[in-house]
C-alpha cells in the first residue's frame, strides 16, 4: 500500500516536468486557426439585409461593398422597384467573391471585368454552360478578382451596328448608373474638361437638341434599333434636330449647364422605353 501511495506522486511529477511541446504536438494535427476558417470561408457566403427606414439600394451595396448590379440581379429589382422596410435582400458574396449574371454577359466579359482570366473563372464554376448563361445565376470569383477601372479607352469606331456602342469621350466615371442617396441615376457620368468633344456614340438621327430641366443643354440621338442615347449638360450643340450623323462624329461640346457640380457628360442610353447601363453597351 505505502509503495503505491508513493509512486502516484513520483509519476504525477515526472509528468510535470516533461517539455510542453510534447503535449501539445498530440493536439497540432486537429488545429485550425478560427481566422483562417472564417478567410477562407467568408468571401463566398451570402449574407441578407433587412431594410430600415431610410435605406437606399446604393448606401446598402456601399455599407456591404457589394456590386450593385450584382445585388438587383440576385433580388429580381430594377429601377422601378421600390423597397420596404423589413424587406429581406441577399447580398452575395463578399468583397467581390460572387457575380451574379445581367443580361447579354458572357464569361469572358465577366473575366474582363474583374480582371482575371478566363481559365479561373471556368474552374471555379465548372459545369456552368458557358454558352448559356442564366441571368441571376451566381458565379464564384477567385480571391484575386478586383472591382471594375472607371477609367475606359478611346471611343471605338470598329462597329456600324448598335448592337454596342462607342464611348462618346474619353474620362472617368464619376457616378455611375443606378441607386444612389438621391435616387436612381438613369446614365453614366464621365469626367472631361471644359468644351472637349462629344461624339456620337452610333449613328443615327438627331431627334431633340435644346434644353431641358436639371440635364441643361441636351441632344438626343435615335437609332435604327429604336434605341436612343442621351447626351447632356453640353456647353454648346453643334447638330440640329433631324441631322444624320455618323458614329464618331462630334455633336456637341462638354459644359456644365443644368443641375451639375463641374464640366462632365451625363450620357444615357434607352432601348424602347427602357433604361439599360450604358457601361454594359458601350465598347
Amino acid at each position: 500500500m505505502n509503495r503505491k501511495w508513493i509512486a502516484s506522486p513520483v509519476l504525477a511529477l515526472f509528468l510535470m516536468l516533461q517539455p510542453a511541446h510534447a503535449t501539445a504536438a498530440l493536439d497540432e494535427g486537429n488545429f485550425i486557426p478560427s481566422n483562417e476558417a472564417l478567410t477562407t470561408t467568408a468571401g463566398a457566403q451570402a449574407v441578407y439585409h433587412s431594410v430600415e427606414p431610410g435605406d437606399t439600394l446604393w448606401d446598402i451595396c456601399q455599407k456591404y461593398q457589394a456590386d450593385l448590379e450584382s445585388v438587383k440581379a440576385v433580388n429580381g429589382l430594377d429601377e422601378q422597384s421600390v423597397l420596404s422596410i423589413g424587406q429581406k435582400l441577399q447580398i452575395p458574396g463578399n468583397m467581390n467573391r460572387i457575380h451574379a449574371v445581367k443580361k447579354g454577359e458572357t464569361l469572358w466579359d465577366i473575366s474582363r471585368r474583374y480582371s482575371v482570366s478566363l481559365e479561373q473563372l471556368c474552374s471555379l464554376n465548372q459545369g456552368v454552360n458557358a454558352e448559356n448563361l442564366k441571368i441571376g445565376m451566381n458565379l464564384s470569383l477567385p480571391a484575386s478578382a478586383q472591382k471594375p477601372s472607371p477609367v475606359y479607352a478611346a471611343p471605338s469606331r470598329a462597329s456600324a451596328d448598335t448592337a454596342f456602342f462607342s464611348w462618346p469621350i474619353r474620362g472617368a466615371i464619376t457616378s455611375p448608373y443606378g441607386w444612389r442617396s438621391s435616387g436612381f441615376h438613369h446614365g453614366t457620368d464621365i469626367a472631361a474638361r471644359y468644351g472637349d468633344s462629344i461624339q456620337a456614340a452610333a449613328a443615327g438621327t438627331v431627334a431633340f437638341t435644346g434644353y431641358r430641366s436639371v440635364y441643361g443643354k441636351t441632344v438626343v440621338i435615335g437609332h435604327s434599333d429604336g434605341s436612343e442615347t442621351l447626351y447632356a449638360h453640353l456647353s454648346s450643340i453643334l447638330v440640329s434636330t433631324g441631322q444624320r450623323v455618323k458614329r464618331g462624329e462630334v455633336i456637341g461640346k462638354i459644359g456644365t449647364t443644368g443641375n451639375s457640380t463641374g464640366p462632365h457628360l451625363h450620357f444615357e442610353v434607352k432601348k424602347g422605353r427602357k433604361y439599360v447601363n450604358p457601361v454594359n453597351v458601350l465598347r
